[in-house]
């Protein structure tokens, strides 16, 4: 069995004493992490967010996302166009969060943004495959036809809405859910 004192640990310049690893279990209460039962430090491990409730605000978006660009409202045609980008970003970062339960808010966010820029920025590319994707209905609502610089702003502030509103109301119990308050 070797002494603790055999165990060094590389440095430059110098090499210091390090204990082995040890293999330990911790829970989410103990304020510590674990990666692959080996104990990696303090880190504070984030409450998960409660995904059959971010599965109804989806469903509640897409509604509304539908009714903004329907005929049976009568909005201005900028807030039809934008309001209507606005809202699918929001969904997107709704599904980010669903797929991401435990990550941070500006995490999601971050993830949301990129997926939303690459759907948009995507809609350069032309290739008969992803036009006749985009040419069934389903497909227009999720990859959009044409590329539209102002959307992104729209996406921005859709997917900043959500974000705000999750830090503003989002309240983690304490089961570990984030629930609205």
């Amino acid at each position: 069995m070797k002494r603790q004192s055999d165990y060094l640990q590389f440095r430059p310049y110098r090499a210091i004493a390090a204990p082995p690893l040890k293999r330990t279990r911790f829970s989410a209460a103990d304020g510590k992490s674990s990666l692959l039962g080996f104990a990696v430090g303090s880190a504070r491990e984030l409450p998960a967010r409660h995904r059959l409730l971010y599965a109804v605000l989806a469903v509640a978006v897409i509604g509304i996302g539908l009714l903004w660009r329907s005929s049976f409202v009568s909005l201005p045609l900028f807030l039809t166009k934008y309001g209507g980008s606005a809202w699918w970003s929001l969904l997107v970062f709704l599904g980010c969060g669903f797929v991401w339960p435990r990550a941070k808010t500006w995490v999601v966010a971050v993830l949301a943004l990129a997926f939303s820029f690459g759907i948009e920025f995507s809609q350069l590319y032309h290739a008969p495959w992803i036009d006749f994707l985009r040419s069934i209905e389903l497909g227009s609502l999720i990859l959009g036809n044409t590329f539209n610089g102002p959307d992104l702003p729209a996406y921005a502030s859709g997917i900043l809405l959500g974000a705000v509103l999750e830090s503003i109301l989002g309240r983690r119990n304490a089961g570990g859910d984030l629930r609205l308050a």
